[in-house]
């Protein structure tokens, strides 16, 4: 499959353009991502972890020459046409409208200050939560295709019950717009989509709809995912319908592409204040920024690109100087020369860096990708705030979309891709993805310049009344690190490093954060924390006892990273490039933990457990280097005692204890060897 970045821009540019050549250079890997599982449909509203969009009221107060436009005040208008089908329980398509039903049915619904249900109502399905699209003129009414709604009629597990179920696809056509003396055109509309497995399409006709040669494709949401609910899209449709006397538009809800196991559609799509006009004369827009270390061949020559990328926050000894790239475009209708500058300052304001270079003429409708032939090198630690801005040789229509903005911080010992103050974040973790829940990992990758010594791992936990995206007190961690020798061409992991297993307490769900420290003996040996220059994976493996304890994690979408910079493991699958920057965090350096004798016991003894994984009987071989009282435990992911050995007073010597599993069922279990007052401990994976 196919690798989906969930995205959700502050303002979304339906530019058609292709990807950019530096990203598309990912495109030589296996870059599978993974969709959620199936109880992902039973959240009852998506949580908003980000402000709402800020452009959005700029963009509708910008004066244009409006040629046509429509606000819903007076309803769907009656020169418009109901199309598409649905699927009834005999596999039957039934067009759009049916009018056999009582009331009627048309697919598309008006939400207008009368009806009923009125403009305080979005989707009226089981699943789809309660929010509203917010647009300049939402309270004169706005439409909606409401896919939840058609096919439970609003009653939980009732699918393929409501009045027009999935597979469905549902258009709304416009009647004719004369475009005959505007070559230069632009659609904005307000579009708030939250999806499952439905796609929002735009058609372009310029023959009164006999044909349809030109469709976009708005919002490309991952599952469960959704716009901001003020979101404004635009759309650059001069090659489309300018200049035509017989335009038209059509808007397409597609809930009949094959989705997984639990169908297609659902959730819904609200629409309101669609209006075409004239494209102004000037206005450049930046859609994309890029920020990234020279010195790549050093550690990211195993991709076969030399790309390491920038973001949330980097120990001071591990920078390199900084490569700036811009992705621009003129989105206006006369030719500009360009400029593109870079700004950098602190949290204070104070400027720490700044430079303006020049790309040349850019032609109308065209894209340009530029890096700065000058870099900046940080050198002290601390916020640094990046403003990127293309600039032209006239003033601008829309001068807000010319800036971007993006954040890092400097550290002194903790390397995260993760920035604290990011605008944009997801929560991933156990429970999201089906086989999702004891074994999951989620990993981010670090690299190094310089050696250092890695001490502790941070994790910054999530907390919500949501409960797909609240941590709850009592999953297990265990952290690992690991070297990318092996991992891309095989998806083989190689551990170096381990920490103890660790407990998520009331403590840590309070603070938003586990630390896991990473001891210097791991199971009685010694473990080297130093690593040497590199790239490595720095694993975070979670047991949430079947569903009962789930551990969720921040993600921060605010910059968009090269495929496997952060990655998910789902237990008897794959690795998958889902993520982008999760709130784990390396700690560097000298760190002494509040109670020391209680993170690590040292044993004194060697043990191995094998064969691990088992399909039933292990062998724990163990040594004993003074004379001690020795017992083993056998205990379930909830630490409950399923077996307990006492071996009784051991001498100097190696013994061997072989112990049946073959009663349990699969999943993951722990033993502890107990000799007088220290124990070792370690998890048996039984496979069946």
């Amino acid at each position: 499959m196919n690798s989906l970045k969930k995205k959700n821009m502050k303002r979304s540019l339906l530019l058609l353009l292709g990807i950019t050549a530096l990203l598309s250079a990912n495109a030589q890997y296996s870059n599978s991502h993974l969709l959620h599982n199936n109880y992902s449909i039973k959240v009852n509203e998506l949580e908003k972890i980000k402000p709402l969009n800020p452009f959005a009221n700029q963009t509708t107060t910008i004066q244009r020459n409006i040629i046509w436009s429509e606000d819903f005040s007076n309803g769907i208008p009656n020169n418009w046409t109901f199309g598409g089908y649905y699927t009834n329980s005999s596999s039957v398509q039934i067009p759009f409208p049916d009018m056999t039903q009582n009331p009627p049915i048309y697919g598309w619904e008006y939400r207008g200050p009368n009806t009923q249900p009125d403009v305080t109502t979005g989707t009226r399905g089981a699943y789809g939560g309660n929010a509203l699209i917010i647009s300049p003129t939402a309270t004169n009414g706005f439409i909606i295709f409401d896919s939840d709604y058609l096919d439970n009629a609003g009653t939980q597990g009732a699918f393929g019950l409501g009045p027009a179920p999935t597979p469905h696809v549902g258009t709304l056509t416009t009647d004719t717009i004369d475009c005959s003396n505007y070559p230069n055109l632009q659609l904005q509309l307000n579009s708030f989509q939250r999806s499952f497995f439905g796609q929002a399409f735009v058609s372009f006709s310029t023959d009164a709809g006999t044909t349809w040669p030109d469709t976009v494709e708005l919002h490309m949401l991952d599952v469960n995912a959704a716009t901001d609910e003020d979101n404004v899209e635009k759309i650059l449709i001069s090659d489309f319908i300018g200049g035509s006397s017989t335009a038209m538009i059509q808007f397409i809800f597609e809930g009949a592409t094959a989705g997984n196991a639990n169908g297609t559609g659902y959730y819904h799509w609200q629409i309101d204040d669609i209006e075409i006009s004239e494209i102004p004369p000037y206005d450049l827009l930046i859609y994309s920024n890029d920020c990234y270390f020279d010195n790549n061949d050093v550690v990211n020559a195993t991709l076969g690109i030399e790309i390491r990328d920038y973001c949330g926050q980097v120990p001071l000894n591990q920078i390199d100087s900084i490569n700036f790239g811009f992705y621009a475009m003129n989105w206006g209708a006369m030719s500009q020369n360009l400029e593109t500058s870079i700004n950098i300052s602190n949290a204070s304001g104070i400027s720490l860096y700044s430079n303006t270079e020049s790309y040349g003429l850019l032609n109308p409708g065209d894209s340009m990708s530029l890096y700065h032939y000058n870099k900046f090198l940080p050198s002290a630690v601390g916020e640094h705030i990046i403003e990127y801005e293309v600039t032209g040789d006239s003033v601008d229509a829309t001068p807000f979309d010319n800036i971007l903005e993006k954040g890092f911080i400097v550290t002194d010992t903790v390397f995260n891709p993760y920035y604290p103050n990011s605008n944009q974040t997801d929560v991933i973790g156990t429970g999201h993805f089906t086989g999702g829940d004891d074994g999951f990992k989620m990993a981010n990758l670090i690299s190094l310049l310089e050696a250092d010594e890695i001490t502790s791992v941070r994790i910054g936990l999530n907390r919500s009344q949501t409960d797909y995206y609240n941590t709850v007190p009592g999953g297990m961690i265990q952290i690992s690190i690991f070297d990318t020798l092996g991992f891309y061409s095989a998806g083989v992991e190689n551990p170096i490093i381990f920490s103890d297993f660790y407990f998520i307490t009331e403590d840590d769900t309070a603070n938003f954060e586990a630390i896991i420290p990473i001891p210097t003996t791991y199971l009685g040996n010694p473990q080297d924390r130093n690593l040497a220059p590199g790239s490595y994976y720095v694993c975070v493996e979670m047991y949430n006892n079947a569903g009962n304890n789930d551990i969720r994690i921040r993600d921060d979408e605010s910059t968009l990273r090269y495929p496997w910079e952060s990655a998910i493991f789902v237990p008897g699958e794959q690795w998958y490039t889902n993520g982008n920057a999760f709130n784990i965090a390396a700690n560097f350096g000298t760190w002494v933990p509040d109670n020391s004798s209680s993170v690590e016991e040292i044993s004194n003894s060697n043990i191995v457990v094998y064969p691990n994984p088992t399909s039933g009987k292990v062998k724990v071989s163990f040594s004993v280097n003074e004379l001690a009282k020795a017992s083993i435990s056998i205990k379930d992911i909830t630490g409950k005692t399923l077996q307990y050995i006492n071996k009784g007073n051991l001498s100097t010597g190696i013994y061997t204890e072989q112990i049946d599993l073959s009663n349990y069922k699969k999943g993951i279990y722990f033993y502890e060897l107990s000799l007088s007052n220290k124990t070792s401990n370690g998890k048996i994976v039984l496979m069946k």
